[in-house]
């Protein structure tokens, strides 16, 4: 029986407590089928009667032992007898102390409990969702979702739903959608992810939009998303689109943005002297409002021409991209959002106007060392693309020069602050992976 390993037996030893109430010895293991000899009584449970002490094997015994969980079909032998114990089924009070899946002393997801996680996210049998189903109570990071015994087993058939959706959309998408951007298959996203982290998170989202939108307010609901550079932004929101359409039964309208798209071209950055991109100064000012234009969007404005850069070329693209609105939700992605007016080597910045609009706020987390390696792959990847060159050390040289000039600093005394301000926070590992999220 799932979650009776606390349970005390009254001499120390249920097997011999059930010796002593039946007057019989141990033999051949209760379960039927199974040759070895009883070496331990163990809680079954025997569906429309309860919970009962049974003489089983050690192996039988064993909490992790698929095929003698709750659920999964298993039966006694004829003509045993058994002792009616007083533990309750797990459908109407939660015997586990803790979730299954273990977490770390602060709270990441440790590596075992992954796999763990996603051998059960692989099975459609009873005893995996009814592991799941403890996991989603006892498991504090759940608790910030809003799951309750009353409501869990809504959200666990939801969850269910969105993975395989979300799994069978990821394999079939082989073409990325822009320039910056890889198609969802290349990007190894594992079930544990998207069990644990987006999943839910896009239903939070959702959840969020419908209150926005029944308390009378005006306008899309924007989600400010802040993360460093090469740290998966673009990812995240490929993620979140796809699966914010699939979490709502009526799927909302939504339209994407990157700060990055909203850098000056290369010959206004010039006329401004500024040297880089890298310079907080370098989002064009004429985009401003942009933010606010897409929450307000009406049928009857026309369409909203959306920038977009090319960091490969490190240049504007020629043309951008039209949307028309009204929006539900706005996504604005990128390492400047969310982040309050400042300075870095004398360059002041204010994108007061740009982030004014955000609804909800997300800040992305990881080791800045990390941060750099990512930032170094998908800038060699940007590169050789657009160049079709191979790119050398002495393209990495310049680039940790500029890291150490601009984004580092950047990171350290302006986005990282966020993590005590955003109203979500999703920490990621040097693979990528989720290891928690805290909601504020």
């Amino acid at each position: 029986m799932d979650g009776s390993s606390d349970a005390q037996a009254e001499s120390g030893s249920w097997l011999r407590d059930a010796e002593k109430a039946t007057g019989r010895r141990r033999g051949r293991c209760s379960f039927d089928g199974c040759p070895n000899q009883a070496e331990v009584g163990g809680h079954v449970w025997i569906r429309g009667e309860g919970c009962f002490i049974a003489p089983i094997c050690r192996p039988c015994n064993r909490h992790d032992n698929p095929e003698r969980m709750q659920g999964a079909g298993a039966c006694l032998r004829a003509n045993i007898v058994v002792t009616k114990t007083a533990m309750t089924d797990m459908t109407t009070t939660i015997m586990l102390p803790k979730s299954p899946f273990l977490r770390t002393a602060s709270g990441n997801l440790s590596s075992p409990s992954r796999e763990n996680l996603d051998t059960h996210l692989r099975s459609a049998r009873t005893f995996s969702r009814r592991v799941l189903e403890v996991d989603l109570l006892t498991d504090p990071q759940e608790a910030t979702f809003g799951i309750t015994p009353a409501n869990v087993a809504v959200h666990l058939e939801q969850r269910w739903q969105l993975l395989d959706v979300a799994t069978q959309e990821i394999r079939a998408s082989l073409t990325a959608t822009g320039v910056n951007e890889q198609p969802l298959s290349a990007l190894g996203l594992g079930s544990c992810d998207l069990w644990k982290g987006y999943i839910p998170l896009a239903t939070l989202i959702v959840k969020r939009w419908q209150q926005h939108r029944a308390s009378g307010c005006t306008g899309a609901f924007v989600v400010g998303i802040n993360a460093p550079p090469g740290s998966g932004k673009s990812t995240l929101l490929q993620i979140l689109q796809m699966l914010l359409h699939n979490a709502s039964a009526q799927p909302p309208r939504i339209v994407q943005i990157g700060s990055d798209d909203l850098y000056m071209g290369a010959s206004k950055r010039e006329a401004h002297t500024i040297s880089t991109r890298l310079d907080p100064r370098s989002l064009d000012p004429e985009f401003d409002g942009l933010i606010a234009q897409l929450k307000h969007a009406s049928a009857s404005d026309g369409p909203i021409m959306l920038p977009r850069f090319n960091k490969g070329t490190d240049d504007r693209e020629a043309r951008g991209i039209p949307v028309q609105g009204p929006f539900d939700i706005v996504l604005f992605e990128g390492w400047r959002v969310g982040v309050p007016s400042g300075e870095l080597h004398g360059s002041n910045f204010d994108y007061t106007n740009l982030n004014a609009p955000i609804d909800f706020m997300i800040y992305v987390d990881a080791e800045p060392e990390h941060v750099w390696h990512w930032k170094l792959q998908s800038s060699r990847r940007d590169y050789e693309r657009e160049h079709n060159l191979k790119w050398t050390n002495e393209h990495t040289r310049r680039l940790r020069q500029m890291w150490e000039l601009w984004i580092l600093p950047f990171l350290r005394q302006h986005e990282q602050p966020l993590r005590e301000r955003a109203d979500l926070v999703l920490f990621k590992d040097a693979t990528h992976r989720l290891q928690k999220v805290e909601l504020h």
